[in-house]
């Protein structure tokens, strides 16, 4: 089904992924359907909100939908993620850990093009505590690099070293 959505879109795979996963999301959200259809939020809320609740069964997750959807409107996606993940600990304290759980199962590093011709790579879903060290590492590399007079920023001297 995902590769249709990409074809009659125009969308890359994991777009489609995204459009099917968010509308699959909103099959057991009925106040956040609600929402979007009305236009009081837009599909990046909605996102935000069926995102935060994965993990959640439907009976935690229209609870806290209602406790979360009327103030969803006035709220930047920034603001909107972690009340809607306070909300989700309150009604289920396992859920985040069951999340992450899952999250790391499908632990992968991606490469894209960017639009100025250069690349990007970066690891998804993560171990934190690794990604921690393997930035400490990093940082490390590049005073290194600093120190025997490899001219650059901070910044370029740990992407040259990642």
């Amino acid at each position: 089904m995902q590769d249709e959505i990409a074809i009659a879109l125009t969308l890359t795979r994991p777009g489609a992924a995204r459009v099917l996963d968010l509308a699959l999301a909103l099959d057991r959200l009925p106040l956040t359907r609600a929402a979007l259809a009305a236009g009081a939020i837009d599909e990046r809320r909605a996102a935000v909100i069926a995102d935060e609740l994965t993990g959640l069964d439907d009976e935690h997750a229209a609870a806290v939908e209602a406790l979360i959807i009327g103030k969803a409107a006035e709220q930047t996606t920034g603001q909107l993620r972690p009340a809607v993940h306070r909300a989700v600990t309150a009604a289920d304290p396992s859920a985040a850990k069951r999340r992450k759980e899952e999250a790391l199962k499908g632990a992968r590093v991606e490469t894209s093009t960017a639009p100025s011709g250069t690349a990007t790579m970066a690891g998804r879903d993560l171990p934190p505590a690794e990604v921690l060290a393997a930035d400490k590492y990093l940082t490390a590399l590049a005073k290194a690099m600093k120190k025997a007079g490899v001219p650059g920023t901070m910044d370029l001297l740990r992407a040259r070293a990642y």
